[in-house]
């Protein structure tokens, strides 16, 4: 019988093993089993791959859980950023009325202190002028007879 009519008997594993290389490529036959040592070298580094493919799936999930933290801190600060932004905002706005307000007002009270400035002059000229009339129309006075009260005289001294 020839071997490669026995190839129906031999199993997917040990044909098609990535890790397994004989130095022959032919298949062999059922009947040969590979020596102990071998096979025990097989089944630890498939029980290393298989660990570490365990390991590496472990660490993936837990990288990708890592990331989704991240992210969600990340989405937690953009949203106490946009709430500090709008209250930020808020108070600018609040600053800017204000200032707007103390300008309408000051120019307010510029107009108002130039009115009175303007009114405190006016009243000063005529007040020149009215003291000369006092002066002219108080002489008689001056000369009034001691009931005259107090007060009015002093007042009178006060025009001169």
């Amino acid at each position: 019988m020839h071997p490669m009519n026995d190839i129906a008997t031999l199993s997917y594993d040990e044909t098609m093993h990535p890790m397994h290389h004989h130095p022959n490529p032919l298949p062999t036959p059922s009947s040969y089993q590979p020596h102990q040592p071998e096979m025990l070298m097989i089944a630890a580094i498939d029980e290393r791959r298989r660990r570490r493919m365990i390991s590496n799936r472990e660490s993936a999930r837990r990288s990708r859980m890592r990331k989704q933290r991240h992210l969600d801190e990340l989405w937690s600060q953009v949203l106490h950023l946009r709430s500090v932004h709008t209250h930020l905002l808020d108070r600018l706005n609040d600053a800017v009325d204000a200032r707007d307000h103390v300008l309408r007002e000051n120019a307010e009270l510029r107009r108002e202190a130039s009115d009175l400035h303007r009114t405190l002059q006016g009243l000063r000229r005529e007040g020149t002028d009215q003291a000369a009339v006092v002066t002219c129309n108080t002489a008689h006075l001056r000369a009034a007879p001691p009931c005259l009260d107090r007060n009015v005289v002093a007042s009178m001294d006060l025009l001169h």
